[in-house]
């Protein structure tokens, strides 16, 4: 425990920097974030012989950002010539070719690059990103410690340590959080940007740390590194963060 509040007194404030001064410093955080979380990903998964194109498929993503960040997030359409550049990869492969290794690759792509490419894309406004921060960080955070303080019944056979009052907790703070937030910044976040960002946010960021849960539990490792001390891995801090980007990019580009 403390441990993690420690390492949390350090990475949350450099987090918010890198946030506000956006440009180049939120770009770095995301290369570095995503790259880690692709790696942690791809690396659980040689524990079940599934050995994908880690390399191949990383260099890919900071690639693909990179085109993001330079041309704007218009050029999608790269992510298709990649996919077909990590298929045809596999096909040459010497050593331990599987079906399931450009699949892997693929996915993995999809479930962490597509994230942050959304999310640099949204850096267009450093609020919004600031604001989706922020709950998902209260979201995570409280579930976690009304869970560990007064949880009692178990949410799911997946995570045996989270629980229904934890969820709960995290679900109705978040959503008071962000209803507070519109009240602070009126005219930003107008009430139904903090309704609909606090429901998703309060459900659907729990959904995606039990996810990732399961995809620990298929491969039998209890967290995805330990490059975190008192956190475990990365991809454990933002599991639920890019698990709900992709719906609240659709909200602030599309129906806002």
């Amino acid at each position: 425990m403390l441990k993690r509040i420690l390492v949390s007194f350090i990475l949350i404030p450099l987090t918010l920097i890198a946030i506000i001064k956006g440009e180049v410093y939120f770009f770095s955080m995301s290369l570095i974030l995503s790259t880690l979380c692709l790696w942690e990903f791809y690396t659980i998964f040689e524990s079940k012989n599934i050995y994908s194109l880690k390399t191949l498929s990383i260099l890919v993503s900071l690639l693909f950002l990179t085109i993001t960040y330079v041309h704007g997030p218009q050029n999608i359409i790269y992510f298709l010539g990649f996919i077909v550049i990590i298929i045809s990869a596999e096909i040459f492969r010497k050593e331990k070719r599987s079906i399931l290794n450009p699949i892997l690759s693929v996915f993995g792509l999809i479930y962490i690059t597509i994230p942050f490419y959304l999310m640099i894309a949204l850096e267009k406004d450093f609020r919004i990103v600031l604001f989706v921060v922020v709950l998902v960080w209260v979201c995570d955070s409280s579930a976690y410690f009304i869970g560990k303080f007064f949880g009692k019944r178990k949410l799911s056979e997946i995570s045996p340590k989270k629980t229904v009052e934890g969820a709960i907790g995290g679900f109705v703070l978040t959503l008071v959080v962000a209803l507070i937030y519109h009240y602070v910044q009126a005219d930003f976040i107008t009430l139904k940007d903090a309704a609909v960002c606090g429901l998703l946010i309060g459900t659907l960021g729990q959904i995606g740390d039990l996810f990732e849960s399961m995809l620990k539990r298929f491969t039998e490792v209890k967290d995805s590194s330990h490059i975190i001390p008192g956190h475990g891995g990365v991809l454990d801090r933002l599991d639920s963060l890019i698990f709900v980007i992709p719906l609240l990019y659709i909200y602030f580009s599309f129906i806002r």
